[in-house]
């Protein structure tokens, strides 16, 4: 990069700050009166300091107060805190926290629907309490998706006029840890309703007036009583009878349920839904007077295994460790990678034996990725019969993977700006590099693929410039052979908007040997999708490099060796790990169906359920006498998993046939179908017919200066459309205006200003919404896609087939296939799609068919499994 671009781009960096932070404060002048956000600009942190407060003034029973930062307010004995609702991690990518060691908080509105105190609402929300008193009608950790509350309390008192809910919704979670302190619940305590939810209490009471669930609407959660009281009017565990997981297990306190509820109790414990002292202990239920009381009592064996059992992810490092059962002297322990061996073994001191021991811990060494391991201790009984206890196997699964960089860890100030740390081509003339945003966030927060940032990689390999390339070195040798890692995986995101270029990861270590892997599709840049680039890392050691002294690594696009101009664009980089050998579907064998990466019986029934499905095409049936793809009405479709999604400007186009007439009396019929996502209530790039009864094709489009809950609608006009007759339809969005033509005829017009949406699942569909629904019966042909919108002229030319627009589509299926089922995206940008005629996809052989030819597919890697690399 020249130094005059150098110093435009710092300019820049310092106008868009500047910018950005008069934007920040016009923004939140212009806020709602009842909108009242935490800043933290004062100097103490206190709830009741003004200055803490984007208005410069406390929020009053009035007003929502607003918290999206940590550390976030403090409330303490001196402070007295009103609002009428208070709300922590607001929205998608927020985190607020309320520490409180005294003092009282008050969430003054009350009714149902969730007003009161949300930990977490979107966003991410933390409640840490060790005094004082909360007063809310609800109580949510969180209230909306895809939220996370978590709270903790060790004393003070919750007053509850309504529900205490963990997990509200599907994709949310919940967790409340509480060692002292009260909490009284007025009508309903649910953990969770269709979420996931965790509650642990070891002290303290918990009395609900009404009914206390565990997975009260299919919700998975799990409640562990280690201490303290609850005390419930009624006690349901998955009433509706559809929870993946509920439990409740107990090793002290006691759950108190009014009336004589030990049936119902009793059933739970049949299902395995209570158990005591992780189910080495006994779960006592007794009637007391004219309650059930439910307590433990330890058994022998040993229990509360660490890590749990079934757990995942677990570090490399990790030492094991368990609680006695009682009466137990000695522990006799046993380890290894195979069930079979662990569970068959006697003898504790051979394999997988690992001696006996008088401590709870054993430490097994250096763990492998991936590995799934199996343990299982034994409690040596003196004088008892008999003397041995055995206990159960238990298993977990170390660490998938090693992090290479997640991009969590950065912010937007020095030191940790990731641009202090990714090294870019600022200051080099032949490096035309820069990452994160010329003004914060510096990294992208709404398109990541794990986590909440991902990085900005813009490149622009113009003049000087033949490559654009972001190192990040270490500042100690990394050995990417550890703990068996044997591939690098990182994601990376393009755009409709940028140039095709390949792009390349380099290695090098610390005696400057470097390795270079280029990516093998220069198309793939401007692909709508995360896309997952796995690299053997033999590729570098062949090269050269030694995997066990990494010193840097590079990620670039051009040709660092070359000259000459080159492509534009910016892309997102994300979730950079190393691996072990593992399933990766693209290099499994070729008649897995099922993505295990083996065949075998589950392979051979998928494929049973689908025998002689098909789909036709119609080779001399298109509009223009070529060919067509026939489509019956079963939820056959099209599919394009990384289809470009202009946002300034589009146009979409294609012909369609019906089977039978589609008219008031039609079901809803999809042509056109973005995959999901945006903002409520979920509206998307579609065409469909007869949503509404009135016959019309109706063009849904959503742009981001739409509030939630608008929807851009343009509809053609009432008509019947004739079985067995082709139509021309098309719409377009210039900026500002939706037209939607039919025969090359505008038939509406409607007036939005905006960009396209940004953030919908990668993927459209044309004929049958996603899941094969609203399918279309008929025939389709020759879509395409455009980065612009085309005009009227244009458009007729289209439905009279007389001239083709310039530029040309950005992707264009033409529907002239015969035997297969991909269908190709004729523009050359690589969008290709396939027939989706059958779920999951069951045609190995890769025709219109699933018949004998599929099976000899299957017969011929039968029981072959390939893990990669």
């Amino acid at each position: 990069m020249n130094r005059s671009t150098l110093e435009e781009k710092i300019m820049c960096r310092a106008l868009c700050f500047a910018a950005s932070f008069v934007m920040v404060l016009g923004l939140a002048g212009l806020a709602s009166a009842a909108d009242v956000i935490w800043d933290g600009d004062g100097t103490d942190g206190l709830w009741s300091t003004p200055a803490n407060w984007s208005t410069n003034a406390l929020p009053t029973d009035a007003d929502k107060a607003i918290i999206n930062l940590e550390p976030g307010a403090v409330i303490d004995a001196a402070v007295t805190a009103d609002a009428l609702e208070v709300i922590l991690g607001n929205a998608d990518g927020e985190t607020g926290r309320i520490t409180m060691t005294g003092g009282t908080l008050t969430a003054h509105k009350t009714g149902s629907g969730g007003p009161g105190l949300l930990v977490g609402n979107r966003g991410v929300g933390y409640f840490d309490m060790s005094g004082g008193a909360i007063v809310a009608d609800n109580v949510y950790l969180p209230r909306n998706v895809p939220g996370q509350g978590y709270m903790t309390m060790s004393d003070g008192s919750v007053t509850i006029g309504n529900t205490f809910t963990l997990g509200l919704h599907g994709g949310e979670y919940g967790e409340f840890t509480m060692t002292g302190g009260t909490v009284q619940v007025a009508k309903m305590f649910r953990c969770a309703d269709i979420g996931r939810a965790l509650m642990t209490v070891s002290g303290g009471a918990v009395t609900v007036d009404g009914t206390f669930y565990i997975g009260r609407r299919n919700g998975s959660g799990h409640l562990q009583l280690d201490g303290g009281t609850i005390t419930v009017d009624d006690f349901l565990m998955d009433p509706q009878g559809g929870s993946p997981g509920v439990s409740m297990d107990l090793t002290g306190g006691t759950l108190v349920i009014d009336g004589d509820e030990t049936a119902n109790i009793n059933g739970y414990l049949a299902k395995g839904w209570i158990t005591a002292y992780s189910g080495s202990g006994d779960v006592n239920v007794e009637l007391v007077g004219s309650d059930t009381v439910l307590t433990a009592t330890m058994g022998s064996s040993a229990w509360a295994p660490g890590p749990t059992n079934g757990a995942t992810e677990v570090p490399l490092d990790a030492t094991l460790g368990w609680s006695s059962g009682a009466g137990a002297v000695q522990h006799e322990v046993y380890f290894g990678t195979s069930f079979a061996d662990v569970n068959a073994a006697s003898d504790p001191d051979a394999l997988p034996g690992r001696g006996r021991q008088d401590g709870n811990t054993y430490n097994p060494g250096a763990l492998a990725l991936g590995q799934t391991y199996y343990w299982r201790v034994d409690e040596v009984q003196e004088g008892a019969t008999p003397a041995i206890e055995r206990g159960s196997v238990w298993s977990f699964a170390a660490l998938s993977s090693l992090v290479v960089e997640d991009f969590e860890d950065y912010n937007d100030y020095e030191p940790d700006r990731v641009f202090d740390t990714w090294t870019d081509g600022w200051g080099v003339e032949t490096n035309g590099a820069q990452v994160g945003y010329g003004a914060p966030p510096f990294l992208e927060q709404t398109v990541v693929h794990g986590g909440a940032q991902a990085m900005p990689l813009a490149y622009e390999n113009i003049g000087a410039a033949s490559y654009s390339e972001t190192s990040l070195p270490f500042a100690t040798s990394q050995n990417w052979t550890a703990a068996g890692a044997k591939a690098l995986s990182l994601w990376f995101y393009g755009n409709f908007n940028n140039q095709a270029e390949r792009m390349y990861v380099a290695i090098e270590d610390n005696a400057g040997r470097r390795g270079t892997v280029a990516y093998g599709d220069p198309n793939t840049l401007m692909w709508h999708a995360w896309q997952e680039w796995n690299i053997d890392l033999r590729e570098f050691s062949d090269a050269g490099v030694d995997l066990t002294q990494v010193k840097k690594m590079s990620i670039g696009v051009g040709d660092a060796g070359g000259a000459g101009a080159g492509g534009s664009g910016t892309l997102f980089v994300d979730s950079i790990r190393l691996y072990p050998s593992r399933c990766v579907p693209e290099f499994a064998p070729a008649g897995d169906l099922d993505g295990d990466c083996d065949v075998d019986f589950e392979d051979l029934r998928i494929l049973t359920e689908n025998w002689l499905e098909s789909f036709v095409w119609d080779v001399s049936g298109g509009f223009d006498g070529g060919g067509c793809l026939q489509l019956d009405g079963s939820g056959e479709r099209i599919f394009v998993p990384a289809a470009p999604f202009p946002r300034e400007a589009f146009t979409y186009s294609l012909w369609f046939n019906p089977a039978d007439t589609m008219d008031t009396d039609s079901a809803r019929q999809d042509l056109i179908y973005w995959n999901a996502g945006g903002p409520a209530p979920g509206a998307r790039p579609a065409l469909v017919h007869n949503i509404d009864g009135s016959g019309r094709l109706r063009v849904s489009v959503m742009l981001d200066t739409m509030a939630s809950g608008e929807e851009g609608l343009a509809f053609t006009d009432s008509r019947s459309f004739d079985a067995d007759t082709w139509y021309h339809v098309a719409f377009t969005f210039d900026g500002s205006k939706t037209r939607v033509y039919v025969n090359g005829t505008q038939e509406n017009v409607l007036t939005y200003s905006g960009l396209h949406w940004q953030r919908y699942t990668p993927g459209i569909y044309f004929g049958a919404s996603s899941g094969g629904a609203n399918a279309f019966n008929g025939k389709l042909d020759d879509i395409r896609i455009y980065g612009h919108a085309l005009s009227a002229p244009d458009i007729t030319n289209l439905a009279e087939a007389t001239a083709e627009p310039a530029p040309g589509p950005t992707a264009w299926y033409k529907l002239d296939e015969t035997t297969r089922g991909a269908v190709v995206d004729g523009s050359g940008n690589g969008y290709d799609g396939y027939v989706l005629f059958v779920e999951p996809y069951t045609n190995p052989y890769d025709d219109n068919r699933v018949d004998w030819r599929d099976y000899a597919v299957i017969a011929e890697s039968w029981l072959d499994a390939q893990m990669w690399p």
